[in-house]
Parts: structure tokens; C-alpha cells; sequence
């Protein structure tokens, strides 16, 4: 039986200038040391903690904040060096096992790197759905993605007799200079019109900096590496960059029948391979197929959906949802939509399609960044931060990385990837965005939810319930916010009480770069619905925030690549 934890005792090195708070007492061997980083992993490291089943002591190695008297720090060195010694204070010698969660993985990455150069014995190292940046935007992946693209128009070229090349090759370079207007007319319309900005504190843009600059040193001990949700989709695997560097690393891929049983399935989840191997053991198997995918016949279409949307109606503490994803555009749209429910979701994935950084850099500019990276980074802890905010660290979030307004022009690649993820999570029900006009990247996450449900309909799979939440669109009057373009009998409103919009109001004041956007959703109100048939090629789709035009061609060209329609003429 894993002893009791113990919150209470908390000491700090003298010397040092970050915290050290045992989480769980234990027998007589080495403490296990969790770096935390101050950017909202606290939450998620304490339910993992506690969830260990091991009679060994564990520290949460914490940065102290800006209440602090001392300075705080805004590189991942200073942090290193700052846990370190505060370590050091618990145990004076090696071996040490540390391990480390998002960006407090790198963290515990770096003082890895500096204990092996000291001298000293590193015999574990834990790093827990941790992100690698600087990989993120490779010069030779862009390189690697042309030459495929040569190399499939050459294919397409070689099979057609030669007096039809030239008559390809036309058609090929205007169907080109068609899809670039496209992504420049569409990008130019991504940003709300009533968003605002202000620059960010120095310190903080500096940390961010840092993280997307952050490249693996070389380590030359065993890194074990656990995705925080299995089948992570990001651009760049984090064990690519980390396999360039380490002498070797074991990736143990969390599977949620480890954690079904659990109140906490995704905590559960890795804290079971977390056990494995602190006990020495090497990763498991990963599952073959979706063991929670479950048949679906005789459910009328919604049926779960309308069953979840009562609960939510209800006054559950915590609902069961780990067949339930959450399908938004960017960083900070889940919390706009159903913010105050993440916390009562238990398992929920959430799904972001872009990085919630524009190519265009006026957004992070106006922001005080330097570099696009860091402003990704800027967003992706913010969602880390809102999440422990509104106690909803038990959801997992997965980022397929597409550049933010960029997201029409990247609709048929996100609804292949999003069918595959279906499948996989055995995903009953999914939230997204309705097709409402609003933002064009909102509209494309409509577009590519229901593709990828048409896709895994002809592939004989099942499908999952579609439902949406609500954002804004444009009225009569100009924008109209948290509320469905066509209000109906059976949307569902959830009012939220003093707690629920407490809880709602943290999480939208973490997320620092958009500040000015969500001073507008005040209200206290979440609607959500079933989602209707739409007809996204359709060219009179009334009042519009963006240019309905360039987006309806985007679709159609998806469509197409996606062979769900024929093609129409332009």
C-alpha cells in the first residue's frame, strides 16, 4: 500500500531561490525530484504523484514566483542551476532521479545535462509530455516537404503520355498560384477585428524566448520519455530531437485502459507507466486498436451527445468523458466554448489544429516577441496554466501544429489526421466549432471535424456525434458573441454559477497575448448544440467576418483532394 501524502512540510535551501515541497513520504531510498517550472504544472504533477504506487519519497522541486523577494528566472539554465542547488540541500550525492513535466521536462532535461558534466550519477530520467520547439521548424523538414511534393507531381507527370506534359504542367502552375492567393487572401482575414494587444513583461517574453530556442544538449544516459496522451500529433515527435541527443530513449506511450478504472483515467494512465520504469521494466506494447471503441447501432444520431449534454445540465462534480474530444482552432477557443465544464470532464482530449501562432508575425510583434516559436510556446503555456486554473489538468491536449489562419488551406490533411485520431481514441462524441462565418480557421475546424467523419464512414468504421459550441459571428448590428447564428428549441444553455464563472475567469486571465480578445466574452452563459448539415461550398452564406470567397474555393479543393465530391466548377 503507497503511503499517505503529505502536503504540509515544505522546506526551502537557504541559499537557493526555489522551493522544495515534499509531496509524499516514504522507506529509506532516494527521493524522486519533479522539477516544476511555474508555467501551471504543479496541478498535473501533484495528481501524478499521488497516484504513484511506490513506497519512495517524492519532491516537487518548484520555481518560486513573481510574489517572490528574489528575482525570477527567465532561462532554462537559471532554472537548472536554481533546482540544483536547491536538490542538492535534500541529497547531497548522486544517484538522483529526476523527471519533469512540459516545460518543466526541459528543466529537468538540462539539470540532467549538468549533473552527468559535474561528475555526478544520474540513474533516471522522466520526462512527461515534455515539447522540443527549436525542432518545430527545421530548415530541412521544409526541404523534406518540397522534395516530396516535387517527387509526386513528377509521378503524376510520368504516367501521362508526353504530348500531354505541357498541358499538366499549365495546369499545375495555375492550380498553384490559385491555392497561394487563397492562403494569402484567408490569412489576411484570420484576426478578430476587436481584438486588441499589449506588450507583455520583459521576463516573461524572455522565458518564452528561451523555451522555442531550447535544443537537447548531449546526454549520454538513457532518457524515458511519456507523452501525456498517446498518439500525440504535434509537428515534431519530442523524441525525434531527443534521440539526436541522448545516448538512448524509451518512450512509454500511456494507454488509457491503464487508467479506465481510475477517477483520473490520463493521470492513472501515466502514472502505470511511470511505475514501470522506476521498476526497472522497459515500455510495454503499445495497444493494437481502439479497446474503447465501442459499437454504436440502435443509438439514434446524438444519442450520446444528448445524454452528455444532460449531465452537463445537472449538478455531477466529475462525468466520465474519455470518448469525448474537444476540436478547436487555437489556444484559449475551448475555454470560450466550454471552459467552465472542463474541470467535471474527466479524460477529455482536447484538440488543437493550429499553434496559435500566424506566419505573419504582426501578432507576435505587437506582442514584444522576437521569433514566431516563442509566441507558440507563449500559447501553449498558457493552455498549460488555464488548465490547472480550472482544475481541468486530467484532460489530455494534443496539437497538430498548423500554422494559426492557415487552417483552410490545410483542411484535407487535418481531416485525414483527425479520422485516424478518432479511430484510434475510440472518440464517440466531438465539440468543435459551428459554421458560422466568424473567423475562417473556426469555419475550417467545422469543415474538417465532418470530413473526417465522412472519411471514417467509408472506411466501414464508426462515427462519431458532432456537436458545437458557441463562439461569434457577424449580426446586424456587427459582432455577436456566445450565441448560435440560428438559435433553436433544443440548443442546450448552460448558466454558470458564482464557482463555475470563478473557475472560467481564471483560466481566460492566463491567457496573457489575448487579453484583448477575451475581454469580450463576459458572459455567463455556455450554449452548446447538435450540429446541423451544412453545405460548405454553398456561395450565399449571409454576413460574414472574413472573404467567404477564398474560403468556399479552399473548401472545394479539399473536397476533392479528400474525394468526398466531385469537384464543382469555379
Amino acid at each position: 500500500m503507497a503511503p499517505s501524502p503529505s502536503h504540509a512540510r515544505a522546506r526551502t535551501a537557504p541559499a537557493s531561490r526555489a522551493d522544495l515541497v515534499e509531496v509524499r513520504q516514504g522507506g529509506g531510498q532516494r527521493p524522486l525530484f519533479i522539477a516544476d517550472a511555474n508555467f501551471g504544472e504543479a496541478l498535473a504533477l501533484r495528481l501524478i504523484a499521488e497516484q504513484l504506487r511506490i513506497d519512495r519519497p517524492i519532491d516537487l522541486l518548484q520555481m518560486r514566483g513573481g510574489d517572490s523577494h528574489d528575482e525570477p528566472h527567465a532561462t532554462i539554465a537559471e532554472m537548472a542551476e536554481a533546482l540544483i542547488e536547491t536538490m542538492r540541500a535534500r541529497q547531497p550525492a548522486g544517484p538522483y532521479a529526476i523527471a519533469g513535466f512540459s516545460v518543466g521536462g526541459i528543466v529537468a532535461y538540462e539539470m540532467a545535462c549538468r549533473l552527468r558534466e559535474r561528475g555526478d550519477a544520474v540513474d533516471l530520467l522522466a520526462l512527461i509530455g515534455v515539447d522540443i520547439f527549436a525542432a518545430d521548424r527545421a530548415v530541412f523538414s521544409r526541404l523534406t516537404q518540397a522534395s516530396r511534393r516535387l517527387a509526386r507531381s513528377l509521378r503524376r507527370l510520368t504516367i501521362r503520355p508526353p504530348r500531354q506534359w505541357a498541358g499538366y504542367a499549365a495546369c499545375a502552375l495555375r492550380a498553384r498560384a490559385k491555392h497561394g492567393m487563397a492562403r494569402v487572401g484567408i490569412r489576411m482575414q484570420g484576426a478578430a477585428p476587436t481584438e486588441t494587444k499589449r506588450v507583455l513583461p520583459p521576463l516573461y517574453i524572455r522565458r518564452c524566448e528561451d523555451i522555442a530556442a531550447y535544443r537537447p544538449r548531449r546526454y549520454d544516459g538513457t532518457v524515458s520519455l511519456f507523452p501525456s496522451a498517446r498518439g500525440a500529433f504535434s509537428a515534431q515527435h519530442p523524441s525525434a530531437a531527443l534521440r539526436r541527443a541522448a545516448a538512448a530513449v524509451a518512450v512509454y506511450e500511456p494507454a488509457r485502459e491503464d487508467g479506465a478504472a481510475g477517477e483520473q483515467p490520463r493521470i492513472a494512465a501515466i502514472a502505470r507507466q511511470i511505475e514501470r520504469c522506476l521498476a526497472g521494466l522497459p515500455p510495454s506494447a503499445p495497444p493494437q486498436g481502439s479497446p474503447r471503441s465501442k459499437s454504436r447501432t440502435g443509438d439514434a444520431a446524438g444519442g450520446e451527445l444528448k445524454r452528455l449534454f444532460a449531465r452537463l445540465a445537472g449538478d455531477e462534480a466529475r462525468i466520465a468523458a474519455p470518448s469525448l474530444a474537444i476540436v478547436v482552432a487555437h489556444p484559449d477557443d475551448e475555454t470560450i466554448g466550454i471552459g467552465a465544464q472542463l474541470a467535471r470532464l474527466d479524460g477529455v482530449l482536447i484538440v488543437h489544429l493550429t499553434n496559435g501562432a500566424p506566419r505573419a508575425m504582426r501578432d507576435a510583434r505587437a506582442l514584444g516577441f522576437a521569433t514566431r516559436a516563442a509566441y507558440a510556446a507563449a500559447r501553449r503555456a498558457e493552455l498549460e496554466r488555464a488548465l490547472a486554473a480550472g482544475a481541468a489538468q486530467n484532460a489530455a491536449a494534443i496539437w497538430l501544429d498548423i500554422d494559426d489562419q492557415e487552417l483552410a488551406v490545410h483542411m484535407a490533411a487535418a481531416a485525414t489526421r483527425l479520422a485516424a485520431l478518432f479511430a484510434d481514441e475510440g472518440i464517440a462524441m466531438v465539440l468543435t466549432h459551428p459554421f458560422e462565418g466568424g473567423h475562417p480557421d473556426h469555419d475550417a475546424a467545422a469543415f474538417a471535424v465532418r470530413a473526417a467523419a465522412s472519411l471514417m464512414a467509408r472506411a466501414g468504421g464508426n462515427t462519431p456525434d458532432i456537436g458545437e459550441m458557441a463562439f461569434y459571428h457577424a449580426g446586424v448590428a456587427g459582432m455577436v458573441r456566445q450565441s448560435f447564428p440560428a438559435p433553436g428549441p433544443n440548443d442546450v444553455v448552460l448558466r454558470l454559477d458564482d464557482a463555475a464563472w470563478a473557475r472560467k475567469s481564471r483560466m481566460m486571465a492566463e491567457f496573457l497575448t489575448q487579453h484583448g480578445v477575451l475581454a469580450e466574452f463576459g458572459s455567463r452563459i455556455e450554449r452548446l448544440r447538435l450540429a446541423p448539415v451544412y453545405n460548405f461550398t454553398a456561395p450565399d452564406r449571409g454576413p460574414l467576418l472574413y472573404d467567404g470567397q477564398e474560403w468556399r474555393l479552399a473548401a472545394r479543393d479539399a473536397l476533392a483532394e479528400l474525394d468526398l465530391a466531385a469537384p464543382a466548377p469555379r
